[in-house]
């Protein structure tokens, strides 16, 4: 916030010194207390002394000017790094405007006392040291002299959930604590859906159909059949050439049938027509389209759109793996989406989730350890590791429910291994995100942290880096479960980010397993023709030996005396 305090403490005896001191932070307290982070805060004071032991980690960004009663009268500036004087005199300030540059200029250098920090880059950048005691300084002599000014540094890797927030910024505490605003994780859960890969079996054949339209085939089919026997004259004979036409109509063989004119042809042949139009349309253009699809392209499994859908209307597993640690057990790793997540929402009065919450924390099987380990007993139906050292079975086909990180790890390690499952994604969104801030007290160093942090993400330089931790988290996880040429060939891959070739499903070839179902088919009906075809043949051999037996039987009656 901007604006001026002015801070008049006046004392004239050495001795209450302390007594003054410990009033001035009791102000600056109130201030803090009140929520107000001034730009400039003006002090008044007889004893600079008393400003020996200001506290740099005071939750204030302010910049602090302290205006002496002491002659020469001159502008101090509150030196937080300095080691001798904690105020520099500005004898020739003219300008309010140069108290910021003047500000910058005497805290701009950290290397006068050994700070504490995370990161490398911000502590070059404004010259100050990662540890309080460095190992060339460690149980030398020249420690003591070391001015060393212990500040919090930045946290990172904490989840901003309810709780976190109600016990980091809390309103009417002394110590304040700020969000960064550059450098956020943002991470939304994605769901993709690990299933097997859909095997032909005689249900692809009737799988371009509902089954409505296949109640409206068989209905047309038979129709058909009843119409070209009643459309000729002798039942017997022009039966089974009705229903043998029929069939090769299904079939594509398509064959011409010869109708003699008559008054009932010209009153079912419309009928005829037009049974003969929807069966050879659907069958012979459609189906067999469809067909020859499902037996070149890899198939994928049905599966529910939409999140929700999943979550009513399947019974299978949502599996996640991003952890967090504490809680109520201190040290203990659970689910940051099952202990923090769904219980904010679920809170949060959304009728929606009170009512899918128990149900989905119910399916929700939380997995920890190696993903290439995870992917492998996944794939070949072992139990898998989850809290607390229990082993949990997860069968597919399951929901993956994580951040792109977790969920990309997993695909990768499932994919290693298993050959009859795939993976299909799904660009549908979640009400699960969780935010991964910079946080940091509230004192003199938090904006300069800020400015830092925010060139580092403004350049790209940041997101760079988070791209490198990522796969460096991948290659070690590889490394711990592959060997040989498979880890050389992911580590290739993550680090260098090779583009795989697009393989169309139209390109695979036509295999045995793919045909068999087909082939059966085929071999069912050849069958089923021979079968009638020796029925025929051995009807027709039958007459003709009776025929012949009567002959004789007339013959020898004939002949007799």
């Amino acid at each position: 916030m901007g604006g001026c305090w002015l801070l008049q403490r006046r004392s004239a005896k050495v001795y209450k010194a302390y007594a003054t001191t410990h009033q001035l932070l009791n102000v600056l307290r109130t201030i803090i207390s009140s929520n107000e982070d001034p730009t400039y805060i003006f002090i008044n004071i007889f004893h600079t002394t008393l400003l020996s032991h200001f506290p740099p980690d005071i939750a204030l960004t302010s910049k602090f000017l302290i205006l002496p009663e002491a002659k020469p009268f001159h502008v101090m500036i509150l030196c937080h790094p300095c080691r001798s004087s904690r105020y520099v005199p500005i004898p020739n300030l003219t300008k309010l405007a140069e108290l910021s540059a003047l500000w910058r200029k005497h805290n701009w250098n950290l290397r006068g006392s050994i700070f504490t920090c995370t990161k490398e880059v911000i502590a070059k950048r404004y010259n100050f040291s990662n540890y309080i005691y460095p190992r060339d300084l460690r149980g030398r002599t020249l420690l003591p002299t070391v001015n060393v000014m212990i500040v919090l540094t930045p946290i990172f890797d904490m989840l901003a959930d309810k709780t976190f927030n109600q016990n980091v910024f809390r309103p009417r505490s002394p110590h304040k604590n700020a969000w960064y605003v550059h450098g956020t994780h943002y991470l939304p859960f994605l769901f993709v859906v690990i299933a097997p890969k859909v095997k032909l079996s005689f249900e692809t054949i009737a799988a371009p159909f509902d089954s409505a339209t296949w109640a409206l085939i068989l209905v047309a089919s038979g129709s058909m059949v009843i119409l070209l026997t009643l459309l000729t004259t002798r039942f017997s004979n022009n039966f089974s050439n009705a229903a043998f036409s029929t069939i090769s109509t299904i079939f594509g063989q398509t064959d011409s049938t010869g109708l003699q004119p008559s008054r009932r042809n010209r009153i079912l042949l419309p009928v005829l027509v037009l049974l003969w139009g929807e069966v050879t349309f659907l069958l012979g253009n459609f189906h067999q389209g469809a067909v020859f699809s499902c037996m070149t392209a890899t198939l994928s499994p049905t599966v529910p759109n939409g999140f929700y859908t999943l979550v009513d209307e399947t019974d299978w597993d949502f599996v996640t793996m991003t952890a967090a640690v504490g809680g109520r057990d201190y040290g203990a790793i659970g689910s940051i989406l099952q202990h923090s997540i769904l219980p904010d929402l679920v809170t949060s009065g959304n009728k929606l989730w009170q009512k899918s919450f128990p149900k989905l924390h119910r399916r929700t099987k939380f997995l920890s350890g190696n993903k290439f380990a995870t992917g492998y007993n996944i794939s070949h139906g072992l139990d898998v590791l989850s809290t607390n050292g229990e082993l949990v079975k997860v069968k597919p086909p399951l929901v993956l429910l994580d951040v792109r990180e977790e969920v990309d790890l997993l695909v990768e390690g499932v994919a290693f291994f298993a050959r009859d499952l795939i993976v299909l994604r799904n660009h549908g969104e979640t009400p699960f995100i969780s935010r991964v801030p910079w946080i940091s007290r509230r004192n003199f160093f938090h904006p300069l942290f800020a400015h830092g942090l925010g060139r580092l993400v403004q350049s790209g330089i940041y997101g760079y880096w988070n791209k490198l931790g990522e796969g460096a988290d991948q290659v070690s996880q590889a490394g711990e479960f592959l060997r040989g040429a498979n880890f050389k060939l992911f580590r290739t891959m993550a680090l260098t980010k090779v583009e795989r070739e697009v393989a169309f499903s139209e390109a695979n070839p036509v295999s045995w397993d793919v045909m068999k179902e087909a082939v059966s088919l085929c071999v069912m009906g050849g069958l089923m023709g021979l079968t009638c075809f020796g029925v025929e043949l051995f009807s027709k051999i039958s007459k003709k030996c009776g025929m012949e037996q009567q002959v004789k039987d007339e013959m020898l009656t004939r002949y007799l005396p």
